[in-house]
């Protein structure tokens, strides 16, 4: 079902209802991560969720009748408690919600974002968290269209007799295992990893065969086939509909199974054009999916933060996120493809070109959430000797003169929306009192930017290879028959191989693949030791139910008398990852400034300190007629420097370090870790700019 275009048509109206115990699942998300709290890793299972935050049956009941005068009717899709979906027509909008509703979806209307929440009347204000509808003239999701690398048609190789082509370069899940240091043991085995994807699903014959022409086993621990499954989330387009979409959905679900083959990956599927908030809809399935009970959570899908916010604030999308961490999920997402600007361009001058609108620093939604880890891009220019550097160059040859860009970069910069976490402060900010912020070169004849917000990315990974000389199809070529364009991933796409899948859309899933490897490897430490965690595990469990803000009589989960042995406080997955992550790189700091090499054993993160994330991209500029016309002009990323920076992040995992240390036995809960000593921090950061350090 398309987004409506008249009045007649129904729309799908999203209901989600009030979190029971917002606050509480808040704090409780906070001490479950934090690991100097005695509740570290004591995660809550799905069913013990539930019952602090769905609605009761009365507010359900009272909902559907009060829509129900109104003639509005449930659509009878089901994800999770908390929400509802509803079909209603415009007509029916503006009776149960009035007339600025009504405005509010027509499509001739120049419209802008709702400075409030969507009016809400009282008779169900007080069950109801929001109500969402696309509205006729909300552009925000057309930022979606074409965010994905492969446009049109795949330019790639056709293997004869299965298997790979002869001639395929780019970068394959060996290689990447190689640059990365990802040790053979753990495979993600007992993990589920889930991917959201709009409007298109992946093709499981594809990925099969791509994983077994890199010669990699889809397996578990037991041997067990390990499967991707496609869940669709709300009414789905039709498969021509669909289109060349699905080529994004291939690269990113492929790697995915490739770099994490013991797990169970889990593509849910959502139409952009039928549910307004797809972000929340994802979210809300995998927190209510009993069946497949994800651990890890990717997104590859964007928004510019000023866009998303704008249509739907931050209150649903804070409290899912909570949930999730509650839950022992790492949700995670890529920050871009386009430098410091925020998305493809997409206002037109009066020349029909599309130009960037704001071309100066913006940051990207969901990865500006500080529960989300924000993954950026690197540049792997040679394998042998290996040499990584931030990424700013060339398009691929599917996107080669259909943009407004000549030039990529990785994302980066700073949140306006959400300020600078507390396990950031110590990278953002200089002095022990945390008021003296750091700065960020953005190159010599360009303002420094001050720390101001929330800084992505977390962490980086390799999101392009080499710049190749290449023959453009004529279709492409803008008076030159050939240009440099990037090499990256290899991929299989509708039967084709190509080597330029990339971007951050494939340093995030690899980054999730990861995640669930360290989860296998956190859970084979202490699922022996559940003499230690069951005891703790109740304990908590006890001291939530008795909170003085729960209700005895609302909240009615009875922890088994037996609790499964892949219950998450058992298992002890990473959850909400970024608190830890951090505090890896601070302690590695800390003993390699107090040893110094080649005494210090290696950090987890290996840091990148070369390179920018410099963007060439169409823009508007006065000639000297005094009017205003488009112009290709070079817009300043960020400088990669020692330590955190807003380009990669802490840097790119050694992953079998960061595996040792997330496997100690205070980061696991089995024994008390201290709180971090800050008064040596100003010495700490100054450490981050010896590059002997490194």
């Amino acid at each position: 079902m398309a987004s409506p275009t008249d009045a007649s048509e129904p729309y799908l109206m999203t209901v989600v209802f009030d979190e029971t115990h917002g606050s509480l699942i808040e704090e409780f998300a906070t001490r479950v991560s934090d690991v100097t709290d005695p509740w570290y890793g004591c995660y809550m299972a799905r069913e013990e969720l539930e019952a602090y935050v769905r609605p009761s049956v009365e507010a359900v009941k009272a909902v559907d009748a009060w829509l129900g005068l109104h003639g509005i009717t449930p659509a009878g899709v089901s994800v999770n408690t908390q929400v509802r979906f509803y079909y209603a027509s415009a007509e029916q909008i503006k009776s149960a919600f009035g007339q600025r509703a009504a405005t509010w979806l027509n499509p001739e209307v120049e419209t802008r974002a709702h400075r409030r929440e969507w009016p809400v009347p009282r008779e169900i204000a007080g069950l109801v968290q929001q109500v969402q509808v696309i509205r006729g003239g909300d552009q925000s999701l057309e930022w979606l269209e074409g965010t994905h690398w492969l446009q049109k048609e795949a330019h790639g190789l056709v293997a004869s007799t299965g298997g790979k082509p002869e001639g395929l370069s780019g970068l394959s899940p060996a290689t990447i295992a190689d640059i990365y240091d990802v040790p053979t043991g753990p495979t993600g085995s007992g993990e589920t990893i889930a991917v959201l994807m709009l409007s298109h699903a992946p093709s499981p014959e594809e990925v099969a065969e791509f994983c077994v022409c890199q010669g990699i086993s889809r397996v578990d621990a037991s041997g067990t086939p390990t499967r991707l499954e496609i869940v669709p989330i709300g009414p789905q387009p039709d498969a021509e509909e669909a289109g060349l979409g699905a080529l994004e959905s291939a690269m990113v679900s492929q790697w995915a199974c490739a770099m994490a083959p013991g797990a169970q990956v889990v593509v849910y599927v959502v139409d952009e054009r039928t549910v307004a908030d797809p972000w929340s809809a994802f979210l809300l399935a995998v927190i209510g999916d009993k069946r497949h009970r994800p651990t890890v959570a990717v997104t590859t899908w964007l928004l510019p933060e000023r866009s998303y916010y704008n249509a739907h604030g931050a209150g649903v999308i804070t409290g899912l996120l909570n949930q999730c961490a509650a839950l022992g999920i790492t949700v995670l997402s890529a920050t871009g493809d386009w430098g410091c600007f925020d998305s493809f361009p997409r206002t037109r001058d009066s020349d029909s070109h599309t130009v960037a609108d704001a071309p100066w620093p913006h940051a990207v939604f969901p990865a500006v959430e500080d529960r989300v880890l924000a993954v950026g891009g690197t540049m792997v220019t040679q394998v042998e000797p290996l040499t990584e550097q931030a990424w700013s160059g060339p398009l691929p040859i599917s996107l080669y003169g259909r943009l407004a860009f000549t030039t990529f970069a990785g994302g980066g910069g700073f949140s306006m929306e959400v300020p600078i976490p507390e396990w950031q402060r110590p990278f953002l900010l200089r002095k022990p009192n945390y008021l003296d912020k750091r700065a960020y070169s953005r190159g010599p004849d360009v303002p420094a930017v001050l720390a101001y917000g929330r800084g992505l990315p977390d962490v980086a990974l390799a999101s392009t290879s080499r710049a190749v000389l290449t023959q453009i199809p004529p279709d492409q070529q803008a008076g030159r028959t050939e240009d440099l364009t990037t090499e990256g991933y290899q991929a299989l796409v509708q039967g084709t191989w190509i080597d330029y899948a990339g971007g951050t859309s494939m340093a995030a899933p690899v980054w999730a693949a990861f995640i669930a490897r360290l989860n296998e490897a956190r859970a084979a430490v202490a699922v022996p030791e559940r003499a230690t965690l069951e005891p703790a595990l109740r304990r908590r469990m006890a001291e939530l139910a008795t909170a003085p803000e729960v209700d005895p009589e609302r909240t009615t989960w009875i922890p088994p008398e037996v609790l499964p042995d892949d219950h998450p406080g058992l298992r002890r997955p990473l959850g909400f990852a970024n608190p830890l992550l951090y505090r890896v790189q601070f302690e590695d700091t800390q003993v390699t400034h107090a040893q110094q090499p080649p005494a210090a054993p290696a950090r987890a993160f290996r840091d990148i300190v070369a390179g920018n994330t410099d963007v060439t991209v169409r823009t508007l500029q006065r000639n000297h007629s005094g009017d205003f016309k488009a112009f290709m002009r070079r817009i300043p990323g960020f400088e990669a420097d020692e330590g955190w920076d807003p380009v990669t992040g802490l840097g790119v995992p050694r992953l079998a370090i960061l595996l040792e240390r997330v496997t100690r036995p205070a980061f696991l809960g089995l024994t008390r870790a201290e709180p971090m000593d800050m008064r040596g921090e100003l010495a700490l950061l100054d450490a981050f700019k010896t590059p002997t350090s490194k």
